[in-house]
């Protein structure tokens, strides 16, 4: 029932699409025809949401078949943020270090380090110059496993404006803009291309972004873009290492929900027959699998014999390691 929807509707779906397609194109053949496809949605669809959700696979593919090159200038087309200062060793045994807050989380002063896992922790310059998405942050860092680490980036604006950071991580995180926090997730299990949308004020001049990120277990993937909330990109200045002034967020956390990492052109039909099939689709993309049972379950009591809703639930329910419910679904 998904591409049923028509071809009015399916355009506001590119995104997703594209989230379920891509890993599929496993194949020579398949990957022959879904590059062309990519490289046309990227450059020439008349939405901007749908060319920037086409460059993520498009990069993917390409370093699939090893063209380096054509994987790097997918990249430039991203705009991620590409700069950052970071610092790691800080302890998170048992998930602890989410709740606690280390000294970047007052104080980002780049000549004092503090104590780590192991060794003493100190910042360090990190750039994004491979053909890959994001940093990846286990081959940047020693030890990283069990540990949090913050990065950090001054961002220049020429004149305020509203923007939506787009984060990518398959660990938990918490995000600040000029100090104001945007994101606290706990509940991530895979990162995917931009998969947590935030909107955010930019300041005229520099505008401080920090991201905690709290290993649990392998992984080390993250990225940051900034975009107008159409999807177009943003005429920003270079990002600074170092740190800046900045005018200071006063407002109070955003209440972040699951329904800001849903594509855009779904949000409206989210409400349709089968909103809730759509809505677990994105959110399983997404890495929120909890919300993503949430969603498939209502669908399914709607719908008892959905075989594709059921097939995705049994899923969701194995990652999550409820073999009962999962096995429960199998036996419809």
């Amino acid at each position: 029932h998904f591409y049923d929807l028509g071809p009015r509707k399916g355009n506001r779906l590119v995104g997703l699409d594209l989230g379920i397609v891509g890993p599929m194109a496993r194949t020579q053949d398949r990957l022959q025809r879904l590059v062309p496809l990519l490289e046309d949605i990227s450059t020439r669809h008349p939405d901007p949401q749908a060319r920037a959700s086409a460059l993520g696979p498009l990069a993917d593919l390409w370093l699939t078949r090893g063209n380096l090159a054509a994987a790097r200038e997918a990249l430039k087309r991203r705009h991620l943020l590409d700069q950052w200062v970071g610092i790691s060793g800080f302890d998170n045994k048992d998930g602890k270090g989410f709740d606690t807050p280390y000294p970047p989380e007052t104080e980002i002063k780049l000549k004092r380090s503090y104590p780590g896992l192991r060794i003493r922790s100190t910042w360090r310059p990190l750039e994004l110059t491979g053909p890959t998405p994001s940093l990846e942050l286990n081959q940047k860092f020693y030890p990283f496993s069990g540990t949090v680490s913050y990065l950090a980036s001054w961002v220049s604006a020429p004149a305020a404006m509203d923007a939506v950071l787009e984060v990518t991580t398959d660990n938990p995180v918490k995000v600040w803009v000029n100090d104001r926090q945007l994101l606290s997730l706990r509940q991530v299990r895979h990162g995917a291309y931009r998969q947590l949308r935030l909107p955010v004020r930019l300041s005229q001049g520099h505008n401080k972004i920090v991201i905690k990120y709290c290993a649990v277990s392998g992984g080390g993937r993250l990225a940051a873009a900034l975009s107008k909330p159409t999807g177009q990109p943003l005429n920003l200045g270079p990002a600074s290492v170092t740190p800046r002034p900045y005018t200071k967020d006063r407002g109070a956390p955003l209440a972040w929900t699951p329904e800001l990492a849903l594509p855009p052109g779904l949000i409206g039909l989210a409400q349709g027959p089968h909103g809730d099939y759509l809505r677990a689709l994105a959110l399983t993309a997404a890495g929120l699998h909890p919300v993503a049972i949430t969603a498939v379950s209502a669908h399914l009591d709607r719908y008892a014999n959905d075989p594709l809703a059921i097939m995705l639930g049994v899923n969701l329910h194995r990652s999550e390691g409820q073999l009962q419910q999962a096995t429960r679904l199998v036996e419809r």
